[in-house]
């Protein structure tokens, strides 16, 4: 299985990825420059995609609440080895990696976070405290101290925990107007610019909030032309140029916004060919400019090289 993922970073790049990237993979817009994974239970297979994230190494995580496991793999595409499984897990899907590479995993269906260190072994597992358990948590991320900022569908609010997994604040309601939310889905932290970006599933819109929870704008809205969503889903921020990429499962798409939300660009569509999307996911960006996808439908992550050019 490892000597085919090198085989196709070869053939896209002109070279194992390994951290770095052939001259002729970053020209242009966002570049296909390598994939990896296939439908199966086997080492480095996938049956369910729901997200990824990377540590400090470069190390990719990917969670599959299917085989209820994190699987961790490195720059390279070997599998190094799997955190968890069906007798932890029920049906994991959120994943986040903290600076100092401990790893927070959310189970919607058991409503549970869990912490790890960086070699897998179980830190402590929460439900929450009276007031603020959790309902279904879903797509999570870590600030750079460490506080872990979790979105809980079940409640329709953002709950945001210490790095000891104790609450700290939550904020918003069920609804559809400013600050509040209908299925909150996913979550991305701007560390540079100190905002969190909400994936707002059920209202299909993006809604930018100050750390603390006040709601600062807001853009989307049902559809199929350029900004607007048809089930956005993953999220992730480019700390250097500001940028907002959002994955749609509904369109097969990634729209890149900037920080206010006014639309850049756009690229993807629906297929399991060369670049194409299938049920998209989560998504996570390195700090070398390369957005990894979580492509549920066709089992498999994609790397994308980006423009880093700064709002």
């Amino acid at each position: 299985m490892r000597k085919d993922v090198t085989v196709i970073f070869a053939t896209l790049c002109g070279a194992a990825l390994a951290g770095v990237l052939a001259a002729g993979c970053t020209q242009g817009g966002p570049t296909l420059v390598g994939q990896f994974g296939s439908e199966g239970t086997g080492a480095g297979q996938f049956q369910y995609i729901e997200d990824v994230d990377l540590d400090g190494q470069g190390n990719i995580y990917v969670v599959d609440k299917n085989l209820a496991s994190v699987q961790v793999f490195r720059p390279d595409g070997k599998l190094l080895r799997t955190i968890g499984g069906k007798f932890l897990f029920q049906v994991p899907e959120g994943l986040a990696v903290d600076r100092e590479g401990n790893v927070v995993v959310t189970d919607f269906g058991s409503s549970e976070v869990f912490k790890f260190s960086s070699s897998g072994k179980l830190l402590w597992r929460k439900r929450g405290k009276a007031g603020a358990e959790f309902r279904h948590p879903e797509l999570i991320d870590v600030d750079d101290d460490g506080a872990i900022y979790v979105t809980d569908s079940g409640s329709n609010r953002i709950q945001v925990l210490d790095r000891n997994g104790s609450p700290v604040r939550m904020f918003g309601r069920e609804g559809s107007g400013p600050g509040e939310f209908n299925n909150p889905e996913n979550v991305a932290i701007d560390g540079e610019r100190r905002v969190i970006y909400v994936v707002d599933y059920g209202n299909n819109r993006i809604q930018k909030f100050d750390l603390q929870g006040a709601f600062l704008a807001q853009w989307g809205g049902l559809g199929t032309e350029r900004g607007k969503f048809q089930k956005p889903i993953g999220i992730a921020v480019d700390r250097t140029s500001g940028r907002v990429y959002v994955a749609e499962a509904g369109q097969g798409r990634i729209q890149v916004f900037s920080g206010d939300g006014a639309f850049i660009e756009s690229f993807g569509s629906s297929g399991s060919g060369r670049g194409e999307f299938k049920n998209l996911h989560g998504i996570a960006l390195d700090p070398q400019g390369v957005l990894y996808v979580g492509n549920t439908g066709n089992n498999r992550i994609q790397m994308f090289r980006i423009a880093r050019n700064r709002e």
